[in-house]
């Protein structure tokens, strides 16, 4: 594989995990803003700090699976729902 064809291919994964991040961050958002809970509530019903709340919403943090977990119980929601654009079109 050519050095250009290998950065392209670096690229487009690089902006499809960065996609993805922000898919993920609005969802976690926008489940938020439906059940009308501050940062601050959410962050408090599931053991987490604000700040930490906040960098998943902006992207600037990736949950670990067991914060996922918590966010989505919180939320009363399945944690499939925040990592997929189907079910919370809804």
């Amino acid at each position: 594989m050519s050095a250009a064809c290998t950065d392209r291919v670096r690229g487009l994964s690089f902006f499809h995990i960065t996609e993805t991040i922000m898919d993920l961050a609005s969802r976690i958002r926008n489940a938020r803003v439906a059940k009308s809970l501050t940062q601050r509530q959410l962050a408090d019903a599931a053991g987490l700090t604000q700040q930490s709340i906040s960098h998943f919403e902006r992207g600037e943090a990736r949950p670990t699976i067991d914060t996922l977990l918590r966010i989505a119980q919180v939320l009363g929601i399945q944690p499939g729902e925040l990592l997929t654009s189907e079910s919370l079109a809804a």
